[in-house]
């Protein structure tokens, strides 16, 4: 039986003796069963004897004439063999066909049947023969490898990475939150300012009523008296013959009379009280109010809101184009008119890639530190010069910015909420929206150089006094960071949205340089004239703009770079332009922020210049 089926038996099926399946089965009257074989050869090695003893249970079976041979067969082992035999050998065979074999694979009912199956009732189903079910699966089963082997790898990767993945989400989303919030301290401090106006209006219209009311209050009294006095007067020397002088005395104070009738008029006063009490209160449209939206992937969140333009509109800002030949040095004369009433006519092609002065402010006094306000202003401090800070807008508005109570400020920054800080000798202090003390100060280590400051949208401090060190602190505690920058010794800063610095010295030889959060030194550029400054300032694209000029002259280069994490990549340099006025000796009275991308600010001693960037 081993033979036929092509693989060892189960032991059930084997004889004990011979340890294969049963040939012959023959039972024994321990209920043992035997090979019939096995049991002769086994009765062989015991002649004599008239029994058979059980190779098992040792029990003895007793034989008759015939000996083996009279033993009875096991019928059911023998029919169980058969029936296991015909199962191994048709394992494919269908249950209700016998003869049939099942392969066809019924993709509707998804079971295996045999062509009488299909023919009986699998008619209008799809059907796939087994050879080529086993190949399609073969071939997804690689495909799926191969997919799976890719896709594990990605979620892999999307595991290792999901922990940074939200610290970079987190940090994106909390600038988002600064942005709203500086939109909402902006917005606040206009409403602010707004409503003082309004208020003081409408107190100085009751002031001008309240005098209207006095003045025409006291012309009719006197009125009143001049009436009782003349008809007093005249009731007694209204009869007949009155003398000449009497008459002469009447006429006057008719005279007298008519002319107080006449010049206490009050219609126009009442004109004036009536415009007074028809005055009304008229409330900006409601999407004024609104600070913006957040989008997602272009579609606008729920609270989808009007705002106002975060960029004043330079359309009606009168322009001060100023062109300059790429190639000219700068002892080159070029042909410049600054005419505060008539925009010069440029071609577009000059234009293209060229800077051009939108606005020229005169400030009261030498300028020493300033900071971007927001996207068309910027705030100034005047250092040992001037007490307090001013704002100056690209539309010529100008506002007192902290009151000089605050004293001399050296570097200025700007702060979320709108809070300021301000840096006085080596202490810097940061100050309220109404320009109260918000109660943090942090002092530096001294040096003969003044302390300039700049921020990051997560109003941490970056501090320089000319010291080779670079003093960190957050607006909201003292505690501070210092970062050694080895031999540069910078008197300005600028930082990029991942902190990475931008330093420059301001004083011979000028140098631009640039360090990451650590400390490390990255891309430095230095000035080739020994009368040549550089000043440097990060857009909100980080992207770094390079200035340089020279002493006593009045031609402005600007270069703008791309940073490699804290290698300098140059990306486009502008046409020069020469200035109204010359840069003065001393490289520390220039300053330079942007504003946006196309907008920067620039400032030479007393004069400070909005410049728009075209590219």
């Amino acid at each position: 039986m081993a033979d036929k089926k092509g693989h060892q038996c189960s032991p059930s099926l084997a004889c004990p003796l011979c340890l294969e399946a049963f040939k012959s089965p023959t039972l024994l009257q321990c209920g043992h069963t035997f090979c019939k074989d096995c049991l002769q050869h086994h009765n062989e090695k015991q002649k004599g004897s008239n029994y058979v003893e059980c190779y098992v249970c040792k029990k003895r079976t007793k034989l008759g004439q015939d000996r083996i041979a009279g033993l009875p067969p096991n019928f059911s082992l023998k029919g169980l063999q058969d029936d296991l035999y015909d199962e191994c050998l048709l394992p494919n065979s269908c249950v209700l066909h016998k003869t049939e074999c099942k392969n066809i694979f019924c993709e509707v009912c998804e079971v295996f049947i045999c062509i009488t199956c299909f023919i009986e009732s699998h008619q209008s189903h799809r059907i796939m023969k087994k050879e080529d079910l086993e190949e399609e699966l073969r071939k997804k089963k690689v495909t799926l490898s191969q997919e799976s082997k890719v896709r594990k790898t990605k979620a892999k990767q999307f595991v290792k990475n999901a922990e940074r993945r939200r610290r970079d989400i987190n940090s994106h989303l909390g600038e988002l939150e600064c942005s709203i919030r500086d939109v909402f301290a902006k917005k606040i401090t206009l409403l602010q300012e707004n409503e003082k106006k309004l208020i003081e209006e409408v107190n100085d219209i009751r002031e001008e009523a309240g005098k209207q009311l006095e003045s025409c209050n006291a012309d009719q009294k006197e009125l009143i008296k001049n009436i009782e006095r003349s008809d007093a007067k005249l009731k007694p020397i209204m009869t007949k013959d009155v003398k000449d002088d009497t008459l002469v005395e009447v006429r006057l104070h008719c005279i007298d009379l008519e002319n107080s009738l006449k010049n206490t008029s009050i219609e126009g006063a009442m004109s004036r009280l009536q415009a007074a009490e028809d005055a009304q209160f008229l409330p900006s449209e409601k999407g004024l109010l609104d600070l913006g939206h957040v989008e997602m992937d272009g579609k606008t969140s729920a609270v989808n809101v009007q705002c106002e333009p975060a960029i004043a509109d330079t359309g009606n800002i009168q322009r001060v184009p100023v062109i300059a030949n790429g190639s000219a040095t700068e002892t080159e004369e070029l042909q410049v008119e600054v005419n505060d009433q008539v925009d010069v006519d440029i071609p577009p092609a000059v234009q293209n890639g060229s800077l051009t002065i939108v606005k020229n402010v005169d400030l009261p006094d030498n300028l020493f530190g300033m900071a971007a306000l927001s996207q068309d202003a910027v705030v100034v401090g005047y250092g040992g010069n001037r007490k307090g800070s001013d704002c100056f807008s690209v539309s010529g508005d100008q506002k007192q910015h902290l009151k000089s109570d605050v004293g001399h400020i050296w570097g200025i920054a700007c702060l979320s909420h709108g809070q300021t800080a301000v840096s006085c000798d080596n202490t810097c202090r940061v100050y309220g929206m109404l320009g109260v003390g918000a109660g943090m100060h942090c002092t530096v280590t001294e040096s003969s150089r003044y302390l300039r400051l700049c921020a990051d949208r997560h109003s941490n401090i970056y501090a320089v006094n000319g010291n080779p060190d670079i003093f960190i602190f957050n607006g909201t505690y003292a505690k501070k960071v210092k970062v050694s920058t080895g031999r540069t010794k910078p008197l300005q800063i600028c930082v990029t949205s991942s902190g990475v610095m931008v330093t420059n010295t301001c004083i011979r030889p000028s140098k631009v340089t640039v360090f990451d959060q650590s400390g490390q030194e990255g891309s430095s550029i230095e000035s080739t004239g020994h009368h040549d400054y550089m000043f440097a300032a990060v857009d909100n694209q980080d992207r770094v703009l390079v200035a340089r000029l020279g002493c006593w002259l009045s031609v402005l280069r600007l270069t703008r770079y791309t940073l490699d994490e804290t290698t300098l990549v140059e990306e486009t340099t502008f046409k020069q332009i020469k200035l109204p006025h010359k840069a003065n000796r001393w490289g520390v009275w220039c300053y330079m922020v942007s504003l946006t991308p196309n907008l920067l600010a620039f400032a030479n001693g007393p004069h400070l210049y909005f410049i728009e960037i075209a590219d």
